[in-house]
């Protein structure tokens, strides 16, 4: 499996992103990324090769955080993420919602598709709403919506994780001031966390979904930190059980 690769920096036509075949749906490249929307007209460079190698995997708990719990019965539910912009004259931080899906058969397995600013859902359920690449604006500065009510009854757990890109060199979150990410089931607040609990890590999964009895998504809170680059962290993100 080969998910998606760092941003290309902002001064180049982002790179296009590959993602490989799983066991049975996988999207290739059916994502258009920013960048090629942005810069229609200037020519694709070869996807640039990862800037480290792969180090450990194994998750960091932890966290400041607030939950309601284990929650049952969701069908729509949608996962918010901000960040500070980096002072003047740094390079910009570049946080990324991604989700990915497992099925019955494997759910701690490679993840089915997956959902990010360069790649969409094959059936429209995980959508993307707002993309960020330096933390500035107001309200959320990405958003994804989960309508977990609409998958189908292969799929039985949904992992949503937060990776930051390291195109500058090796950021974590506690370098990243004002970061904090929520779940929300409408207008209740599922789970909230500001990353301090996995200051050392590069990604972190900030949700799991998991099917249950009946065919009912419950919610189960998780904050689980890795130190791996974006694209090794969508291999392992789901891999942690509980």
């Amino acid at each position: 499996m080969i998910p998606y690769a760092p941003r290309a920096p902002a001064q180049l036509a982002l790179a296009p992103v590959h993602l490989g075949v799983a066991r049975t749906v996988r999207l290739t490249g059916s994502g258009e990324s920013r960048a090629a929307r942005r810069r229609a007209d200037s020519p694709r460079e070869t996807p640039r090769e990862r800037q480290w190698p792969r180090p450990w995997a194994r998750p960091r708990e932890g966290g400041d955080s607030s939950v309601s719990g284990f929650t049952k019965g969701l069908e729509k539910v949608q996962v918010t993420l901000k960040w500070d912009p980096s002072p003047s004259g740094e390079p910009d931080n570049d946080l990324d919602i991604v989700a990915a899906t497992y099925t019955a058969d494997d759910p701690y397995g490679s993840p089915d598709y997956l959902v990010h600013f360069d790649n969409r859902a094959p059936d429209g359920t995980i959508t993307l709403d707002r993309d960020s690449r330096n933390g500035q604006g107001f309200g959320a500065d990405e958003a994804m919506t989960l309508e977990l009510y609409r998958l189908a009854d292969t799929y039985a757990r949904v992992v949503v994780g937060v990776a930051i890109q390291q195109d500058e060199g090796r950021r974590t979150f506690g370098q990243v001031t004002g970061s904090s990410v929520k779940v929300l089931d409408g207008i209740t607040e599922l789970a909230e966390n500001d990353f301090a609990g996995v200051g050392e890590s590069t990604a972190a999964v900030v949700a799991e979904f998991v099917r249950g009895e009946g065919g009912v998504w419950e919610f189960q809170p998780a904050l689980r930190g890795y130190d791996v680059a974006p694209a090794e962290f969508t291999e392992t993100m789901g891999r942690a059980r509980g």
